[in-house]
């Protein structure tokens, strides 16, 4: 009866104490911010290592726009300039300590005067609050003079991918424009691969832009080996997946690359149902991830990156409601810090830059909580063993030293626990199967600490004992 009692006390313990899909069961999640545009430092409000350090962001992601012209052709300047960028963004913030994520995309640029539209005038520039980070740059007004031909350039080229097209690829130049984006993704791998990008994605939503799953499901596929040869870090599947809880059958093929991301904009016709899209979303990818042996998943893109009418409190309440609902079933998050902008003639995404909107405070707090949980296990990891061993098991410990249980039924009990970290005992050399029988000292010993005589740690000195000698195997 005792014996069937301690079975049952196993089961109930190896229930309640192993967790699946939390945070325990995970390595710590990646916690960045998305840049869009590609000069950081002068249009996001986030730039600063500091500033991303204070909200325990460990990481960025960077979109590297390559900018296509309406016959397919490419704009070769500014793909050069978006080459010397990429290299100067994964050397800066990998010198700063975080983790960087490359992705480049395809983006057709608009004529220059912004007629019409969603993109305006590229003349119309809002300041962030206190004015550009770190000051105006060479050549603007107020600035020292000098740099206007390297300013110009940035500006343009800057703004030809700010404010080109975020739509598809046109199918009638898809094939040229994929053609000649090829050559650049392999020289943006290579780049990565020198500067140590730790994740790298072939497109940005190549889904999206070109306007077919299953198209961009074999071009990633063909893309993968060319950039496996010149790239050795992990590979991201930066895709749209915004509605993945809608679909009723996977279309991409994931198979060899390392992360599956998504995309969600709260500010859009999901907004009143962030906790059910980003749930569902999860839960598919998560399966899709799992068919074809992918082993993260990570929210690529969140952000309120499009012209909404949520109250800055809702802005807020999305972010918690996001962080909420995918608490501990996420190995990456990537929130999006918009540029700012012109008001009312907007250059690039219309939306709020993270700092100092009523966002900040939620990302800091879910991001620490997060950090901090993380850095819990691992200083625990770094520290002698506790040792921790469940009251209930006293009961055992008596029914066994008074020859209720015997050795073998106990010492498999103890076993099981040990095992499955219910019983947790200091780092012990474990002995061959031993046929021998079990000192009486140790069931005095037992029953000691059954009644209280002696402590936690005498009784597991006995244990290790055991361990050490064959009877317990671990």
């Amino acid at each position: 009866m005792r014996y069937l009692l301690f079975s049952i006390l196993v089961i109930f313990a190896i229930g309640l104490f192993v967790v699946p899909n939390s945070l325990a069961d995970k390595e710590s999640p990646v916690l960045g911010i998305l840049f869009i545009v590609p000069n950081i430092d002068m249009l996001h409000s986030m730039a600063a290592p500091s500033d991303l350090k204070n909200i325990s962001a460990d990481s960025i992601s960077f979109l590297i726009t390559i900018p296509y012209h309406s016959s397919g052709d490419l704009h070769d300047d500014c793909v050069d300039w978006a080459k010397d960028k990429a290299r100067s963004t994964i050397k800066k913030y990998k010198q700063a300590g975080f983790t960087v994520v490359a992705v480049p995309g395809a983006v057709q640029v608009n004529p220059l005067d912004y007629s019409g539209g969603m993109y305006n005038r590229p003349d119309v520039m809002q300041a962030p609050p206190g004015g550009i980070p770190g000051g105006p740059p060479e050549g603007f007004p107020g600035a020292p003079p000098g740099g206007i031909p390297d300013i110009a350039r940035e500006m343009t080229c800057s703004l030809l991918t700010a404010g080109g097209e975020p739509g598809s690829i046109p199918s009638s130049i898809m094939n040229k424009v994929l053609e000649n984006y090829e050559l650049v993704v392999i020289d943006l791998a290579k780049i990565a691969e020198e500067e140590g990008a730790d994740v790298f994605a072939p497109m940005a939503e190549p889904d999206l832009k070109m306007g077919s799953v299953t198209k961009a499901s074999k071009w990633s596929q063909d893309m993968l080996p060319k950039i496996k040869e010149v790239y050795s870090g992990k590979l991201l599947w930066r895709g749209d997946f915004h509605n993945a809880y809608e679909s009723s059958s996977k279309q991409v093929d994931f198979t060899g690359f390392d992360i599956i991301g998504f995309t969600t904009l709260p500010g859009g016709p999901d907004a009143a149902n962030i906790p059910n899209v980003i749930a569902g979303n999860i839960d598919v990818l998560t399966k899709w991830a799992e068919e074809d042996g992918v082993n993260e998943v990570w929210i690529s893109e969140f952000g309120i990156s499009v012209d909404s009418p949520q109250s800055e409190a809702d802005k807020a309440k999305s972010y918690q409601e996001m962080f909420e609902a995918s608490a501990g079933k996420l190995d990456g998050y990537l929130l999006t810090d918009i540029p700012y902008a012109g008001p009312g003639k907007q250059v690039g995404w219309p939306g709020t830059p993270l700092k100092g909107s009523t966002m900040e405070p939620v990302v800091e707090e879910w991001f620490k909580k997060m950090a901090d949980s993380i850095q819990d296990i691992q200083v625990t990891a770094e520290l002698p063993v506790e040792t921790t061993i469940p009251d209930w098991i006293k009961n055992n410990a008596g029914w066994w030293a008074d020859g209720s249980i015997d050795d073998n039924s106990f010492l498999s009990g103890i076993s099981y626990l040990i095992q499955n970290n219910i019983i947790v005992v200091p780092p012990t050399d474990v002995g061959a199967v031993s046929s021998g029988t079990v000192p009486e000292w140790v069931k005095n010993t037992a029953g000691w600490w059954a009644d209280g005589t002696i402590d936690d740690g005498t009784f597991v000195n006995a244990i290790q004992y055991l361990i050490k000698e064959g009877l317990i195997q671990v």
